[in-house]
């Protein structure tokens, strides 16, 4: 095999330096990358990616074949504990417990559970669905300003800081929603299909709470994995507002 290169040398000497996703060593992350021109043996011989190899220390590329690798390091902590509430005058003990979802180190989601044997399974259907799911649990931040349909609005996602998994939804003003005096037909649009009457005609959210999210701008949608009401892929060239819409059906 040549001589070992850095993938700073790669990327001045090969025109195409693709990443392709980062697995965990020990306790630390390492870049897998693709780059078309530079191929090593390992992978001819086992029949696998030539053109894959793996970003060490000190930025040095070794070759990299994914057989008999965890492509992603999972981990599973559980706690349970109790605490009290005082009501009546009178204390009460009750019990508790949070599971937390990790991939290579890195926390991905969480979810409350007070028996062990219903987190481990619960915590496993969360693995598969984190995993098949269109939004990028693994890297969030690359989810950023996604366009989606929320309630067949336009909007874009903004995931929160805080709490991993969990997303804001910000309108998207365009079409029927361009330009300042039209936001509001947005919000208006929202309010009328976000809504629903239960028992005793009580409403989802009231006013109030639609004004409040207006002027902050944005909407806490809570998790990205209750998404009934979105929509993830938005093709913009097919992009088709209630404005055009209508116009359609009048000219049919």
């Amino acid at each position: 095999m040549e001589k070992q290169i850095t993938i700073e040398e790669a990327k001045s000497k090969f025109s195409r330096c693709r990443e392709v996703y980062k697995i965990l060593i020990g306790d630390t992350e390492h870049q897998v990358w693709d780059i078309d021109g530079y191929e090593h043996d390992y992978g001819k011989w086992n029949n696998e990616t030539p053109t894959y190899w793996i970003e060490m220390e000190g930025g040095i590329l070794d070759p990299f074949i994914c057989r008999g690798v965890h492509r992603i390091c999972w981990e599973i902590n559980f706690k349970q504990s109790n605490y009290t509430k005082h009501k009546w005058g009178s204390t009460d003990i009750r019990r508790n417990g949070t599971c937390v979802i990790k991939a290579n180190g890195r926390m991905v989601y969480s979810f409350g559970a007070c028996d062990l044997g219903f987190a481990m399974s619960k915590a496993q259907y969360y693995v598969t669905l984190i995993s098949e799911h269109p939004y990028d649990f693994f890297n969030p931040e690359k989810e950023k300003g996604r366009r989606i349909w929320y309630y067949n609005l336009p909007a874009t996602i903004e995931p929160s800081e805080y709490d991993p998994g969990n997303i804001r939804i910000r309108p998207d003003y365009i079409g029927e929603f361009k330009g300042k005096k039209n936001q509001w037909k947005w919000w208006k649009e929202y309010y009328e299909r976000s809504r629903y009457k239960g028992l005793g005609d009580m409403e989802s959210h009231d006013g109030e709470h639609l004004e409040e999210a207006r002027d902050i701008g944005w909407i806490n949608h809570g998790d990205a994995l209750h998404d009934g009401n979105i929509t993830w892929f938005r093709d913009e060239e097919k992009k088709e507002t209630k404005e055009e819409s209508q116009s359609l059906s009048v000219a049919e």
